[in-house]
This record gives structure tokens, C-alpha cells and sequence, in this order.
């Protein structure tokens, strides 16, 4: 059996959020203003992401960048 402290949390704050991403609270709510971070649940006047939605969020993230990276061929 597992202590509650060994359990995470299904839903994220700013903060879990930003020490997950290792960036600040201000880049949390940058990106959220942005709409660049998976949408939020609203809880009272608190916000919270779902823990499950960030890994997909960063796959597909790191996949748009790769693709910027990928030099296009060009036609001579």
C-alpha cells in the first residue's frame, strides 16, 4: 500500500505545472494566455490541468519543432 504523499495529483496548479515544465509561474501563464498549453479546468477561481494531458502536449510539441528544423528540399 502506498502513502497519500507518494500519490501525485491528477489535477496540476500553476504552480505543479511550472515545476513539471522546470519554467517559471510567468511562463505557465504566458503560454496559457497564448493558448499554447492544453486547455485548463476551471475550479472555483483556481485553474488546473490534467496531469494525463501534458505528456501528449509535449509529444506534439516536440513533433512542430522537428518539423521546423527539417530542411525542405528545394527544386531545381
Amino acid at each position: 500500500m502506498s502513502n497519500l504523499s507518494d500519490v501525485q495529483p491528477e489535477l496540476l496548479s500553476v504552480r505543479d505545472l511550472a515545476r513539471l515544465l522546470n519554467v517559471s509561474q510567468r511562463t505557465v501563464w504566458t503560454l496559457r494566455n497564448r493558448g499554447e498549453l492544453p486547455s485548463p479546468l476551471k475550479l472555483g477561481a483556481g485553474i488546473r490541468w490534467r496531469r494525463a494531458t501534458v505528456p501528449a502536449w509535449l509529444a506534439g510539441l516536440e513533433a512542430r519543432q522537428t518539423l521546423r528544423v527539417i530542411p525542405t528540399e528545394s527544386k531545381a
